[in-house]
């Protein structure tokens, strides 16, 4: 999928779907948005790294053992 992309006029329609479906005014802001997501998640990984920690939230979300109550 990823060699469909390799010639010019690939990425010249890419490009220009872009512009039909999002519009020329709203592309520079998507495109900053994307580019804070990214270094949001960059920050998030090498906070995780540094702290040593793998699990991460998931497993503070589940206490350990416990069993739902019957209401009986």
């Amino acid at each position: 999928m990823v060699a469909v992309l390799d010639s010019d006029w690939a990425i010249i329609l890419v490009v220009v779907a872009l512009i039909v479906f999002f519009g020329g005014s709203k592309l520079p802001k998507l495109f900053h948005s994307l580019g804070s997501a990214q270094a949001e998640y960059k920050k998030g990984l090498a906070d995780a790294q540094s702290s040593g920690s793998t699990s991460g939230v998931a497993a503070e979300a589940s206490p350990p053992n416990e069993r739902p109550s019957t209401g009986a």
